[in-house]
């Protein structure tokens, strides 16, 4: 009877034990996951398994972010669960500003309901037009909005027909981040009442890009304080307003100054257009180019299909740029003259020329002239060499001047600039970040967030089906005997 008194006690014991030893692993178990959720709230922790690491930043917006010196605030205009829960992509979206935070302690994540803060815009911004689901970048000195709209881009790959929603959350939130911590901005002036077309998404290009942008009349008053300007007139201009443009070019002797100029075929004669851009070695032809080149051609099925093609910038120019792109599209362009290589103090160079199996239509006559190549786009620069100091860099201003307005527009609400299909915004913002020295474009490619696919080799399915088949229901076997066996000598 001793014996199994002795026996009962000791059971009792180990009983006591077992569950002492079960709380406390609970316990760790449930101050752990506590733990792993507050480090993974704060810092980089999580991994992103996902194909194109759509939940995380890309290096270049990492290295930019690491190295900020300066407190930023990022607001987002809504409550979280009503920002994620309102689509995938702004779910993704979500994750990607919380991202900036996780890697810089420099950078704040905050959500404001506006519906129960309805003061907060006027008391605290109360120079800035916001609404709800937008976000504030604020450095303190600067703010910046970004739309929700801007997040997502959706892309119609000409060459399958095929039409995504991509996001884009990551190129517009650094670009906008660099946008609100850069002390000094690049200026766009557009021009207008010059019967101008539309300029929207070449206007968004370059505000996405830590561009500051402005509209002023060529008509009245003068045109400066800007440096770009950006002229797609629907009308030949006045020996007035030309003289305006030479005067800004000129910038009272500083130069420094660029002028996009974008032709297109809906142009009446543009004589004093014309020589103007005659003086600087350039002209827009009075002539529409056809590609012959089927592969160069986007514009399948259509009686003007050749019309729509693109081309590919110039090989050993140092404004040639990489990208995801099948190349500039540049539909119904006119051809663009080179008049001189190099005169006076002026070069000219092209820019984005078509294939030799392209043909030019009179757009008076609709004859066709001889194959190509054919420039599409061309730059034309002047170079001032200060006199009092010979070796100080040259001042230059340039004339960009294109065949279509399509190359920085679209039709139909379609966006050639801004779809990825093409190198267009990618090449165009090249350029302009070349000539001034900028580091505002960071170049992300948009991301895609269907799921993915998971292929998985023979070796590897083989090696799936010996460790849950027969490996871990072995091991399972083996620790219940020993279980057994033990808890059967107590």
């Amino acid at each position: 009877m001793k014996i199994k008194k002795l026996n009962l006690s000791n059971r009792a014991k180990m009983g006591g034990v077992a569950w002492i030893i079960s709380a406390v692993a609970l316990a760790l178990a449930v101050l752990l996951n506590i733990l792993a959720n507050v480090l993974a709230e704060r810092y980089n922790l999580a991994a992103d398994l996902t194909p194109d690491s759509v939940f995380r930043l890309s290096k270049e917006s990492a290295d930019y972010v690491s190295a900020i010196d300066k407190d930023l605030k990022i607001i987002v205009l809504a409550k979280e669960t009503d920002y994620t829960g309102s689509g995938s992509y702004f779910s993704q979206a979500n994750e990607i500003i919380r991202q900036y935070a996780k890697i810089s302690d420099k950078i704040s994540v905050s959500y404001v309901d506006l519906l129960e803060k309805p003061t907060y815009l006027s008391s605290t911004y109360p120079n800035l037009t916001a609404n709800s689901g937008d976000i504030i970048i604020d450095s303190g000195e600067k703010q910046n909005v970004v739309s929700p709209n801007s997040l997502i881009n959706q892309d119609y790959d000409y060459t399958t027909g095929a039409s995504t929603i991509t996001s884009k959350a990551e190129q517009t939130m650094t670009s906008a981040i660099m946008k609100t911590l850069s002390g000094v901005s690049v200026k766009v002036m557009f021009l207008t009442e010059t019967g101008e077309q539309p300029m929207g998404a070449f206007s968004d290009l370059f505000s996405a890009n830590n561009y500051e942008i402005e509209e002023k009349s060529l008509v009245s008053g003068e045109i400066d304080g800007a440096d770009i300007a950006v002229l797609a007139p629907g009308r030949d201009l006045t020996k007035e307003e030309v003289g305006k443009l030479d005067k800004f070019l000129e910038n009272g002797g500083n130069y420094g100054r660029t002028l996009f100029y974008f032709g297109s075929a809906a142009q009446p004669e543009t004589p004093n257009l014309d020589a103007f851009l005659k003086d600087w070695g350039l002209g827009v032809d009075r002539q529409i180019i056809a590609e012959g080149s089927a592969n160069k051609i986007f514009g399948q099925g259509a009686d003007d299909a050749a019309l729509y093609f693109f081309a590919d910038p110039v090989a050993d120019s140092e404004y040639a740029v990489s990208s995801t792109g099948v190349g500039v599209a540049v539909p119904y362009t006119r051809s663009v003259s080179v008049y001189f290589e190099s005169q006076k103090n002026i070069t000219v160079k092209p820019l984005v020329a078509t294939t030799d199996s392209a043909v030019a239509i009179n757009m008076e006559t609709s004859e066709t002239a001889q194959s190509g190549p054919y420039t599409v786009l061309a730059m034309a620069q002047k170079l001032i060499s200060d006199t009092a100091d010979p070796s100080a860099e040259p001042k230059q201003s340039q004339i960009i001047a294109g065949g279509s307005n399509w190359l920085v527009s679209g039709e139909s609400g379609q966006s050639y600039i801004s779809e990825a299909a093409f190198s267009n915004g990618d090449y165009f913002i090249n350029i302009t970040n070349k000539l001034y020295d900028s580091d505002a474009g960071i170049s992300i490619a948009p991301k895609s967030l269907e799921p993915g696919k998971i292929t998985v080799t023979s070796f590897q399915a083989l090696f799936l089906l010996f460790a849950f088949v027969i490996l871990l229901p072995v091991i399972m076997l083996v620790l219940g005997i020993v279980l057994w066996a033990g808890r059967k000598n107590l």
